[in-house]
C-alpha cells in the first residue's frame, strides 16, 4: 500500500482581500461581544434593554441550556460554552486572516479533523466517561470555529472571485 504525502506547494495560495478580512473581524468581533454581554452589564448598562432580543437572536444557533452557558456572579452568556468556543475562534482566526497577506489552500480533510475533539468530547460526556465541562467545551468549540472559518472565508473568498471573473 502506497502512502501519499502531502505538501503545501501542491495547493494554491488564497490572495485574501482586506475589505472582506476587516468587515468580517468587525462582525465576528460584534457577534461575540453581544453573546458576552451578560458576563458584564455595568459595562453594558445602556443596552440592558436588548438583551431579551439577543437571547432570541442567538436561540437558532444554541441549544442555550442554562448547565453549559458560561455564567459569572452577574449573568450568564446567551451561547453554551462550546458555541462561545466556536466563535471565539471564528474571530481568532478572522484576526489572524487580517495580518496575513496571503495563506495557502488546505484540503478538506482538516475540517474534518478539527470536528474529531468535538465528537469525542460529546461521546465520552454522553456515556459518562468524565463529566461535561465548560473548559473542555469551550477548547473544542475554539479548534472547530477556527478551522471552520479558515474554510468559510475560502468559500467566501472564490464566491467574490467568481462574481468578479462573470462581471469581466
Amino acid at each position: 500500500m502506497k502512502i501519499l504525502k502531502y505538501s503545501l506547494d501542491l495547493y494554491p495560495k488564497i490572495e485574501l482581500n482586506i475589505y472582506l478580512r476587516f468587515t468580517l473581524v468587525i462582525i465576528s468581533f460584534l457577534w461575540l461581544m453581544f453573546n458576552l454581554m451578560p458576563l458584564f452589564p455595568q459595562a453594558f448598562s445602556d443596552f440592558i434593554f436588548l438583551f431579551p432580543y439577543l437571547h432570541i437572536m442567538y436561540s437558532p444557533v444554541c441549544h442555550q441550556e442554562l448547565q453549559k452557558l458560561i455564567c459569572n456572579e452577574f449573568g450568564c452568556t446567551f451561547l453554551c460554552a462550546r458555541c462561545t468556543g466556536i466563535y471565539a475562534g471564528v474571530f481568532i482566526f478572522s484576526v489572524v486572516l487580517l495580518l496575513k497577506t496571503s495563506m495557502p489552500a488546505y484540503a478538506i480533510k482538516y475540517l474534518f479533523i478539527a470536528g474529531i475533539p468535538i465528537i469525542v468530547d460529546v461521546i465520552a460526556s454522553s456515556i459518562s466517561i468524565y463529566t461535561y465541562s465548560k473548559l473542555a467545551a469551550f477548547i473544542t468549540g475554539t479548534i472547530f470555529g477556527s478551522t471552520a472559518f479558515y474554510y468559510f472565508y475560502i468559500g467566501i473568498q472564490n464566491w467574490f472571485f467568481e462574481k468578479k471573473r462573470q462581471v469581466v
